[in-house]
C-alpha cells in the first residue's frame, strides 16, 4: 500500500460542481486539519479528525478536507465530487483509493481494514505528458456505512 500524494495543498478543490457534488461545512476536532486530508467525525465531539484504517472507529470516511484549519474551526469538505490536487499518475484508471493506515492519507490500496474513499476518474481532456485522458479523484462518502 502507498500513500497517494497531495501535490500542493492550494491545488485541493472540486474541479467543478455538478448536481452530484456535495459540499458540506464542519469543525475541526484536536490537531486541526489539513486541505487533502480524509476525515470522520468523532462520534463523542462531533468534531472532524484526521480518519484511518489502522485504528478501530477512525476509519469512518466523511470526506476530504477543501481547506486547512486549526482545531474548533469550521472547514468545508467534500463528500462527493471530482477533487483536483492529488498525484494519480501511479494509478489505474477507474482504481479504487483507499483511506491509509496513515492519518488523514488517502491510499493505492486497503490498509488494515478496508475503507474506500473514491475512484480515478478519466477525464475528457489528456494530459500533455502522457497523451492519456488526464485523471481526477471522484470521491464518494457513504453517510450510512458505520464501520
Amino acid at each position: 500500500m502507498a500513500d497517494v500524494t497531495v501535490l500542493t495543498i492550494q491545488q485541493i478543490g472540486p474541479l467543478f460542481k455538478h448536481e452530484n457534488t456535495r459540499i458540506f461545512s464542519g469543525l475541526a476536532g484536536t490537531g486541526g486539519i489539513t486541505a487533502g486530508q480524509g476525515v470522520y467525525c468523532d462520534p463523542t465531539t462531533g468534531t472532524f479528525l484526521p480518519t484511518t484504517t489502522g485504528t478501530s472507529g477512525k476509519y469512518q470516511f466523511r470526506g476530504i478536507a477543501l481547506e486547512t484549519v486549526g482545531a474548533g474551526q469550521a472547514f468545508d469538505r467534500i463528500e462527493e465530487g471530482a477533487v483536483g490536487g492529488f498525484d494519480l499518475s501511479a494509478l489505474n484508471f477507474d482504481a479504487l483509493v483507499y483511506v491509509s493506515d496513515t492519518a488523514g492519507k488517502l491510499a493505492t490500496a486497503a490498509g488494515t481494514n478496508t475503507a474506500v474513499a473514491g475512484r480515478v476518474m478519466a477525464m475528457s481532456d489528456r494530459d500533455p505528458a502522457t497523451s492519456l485522458p488526464s485523471k481526477v479523484l471522484y470521491v464518494r462518502s457513504n453517510q450510512n456505512s458505520n464501520w
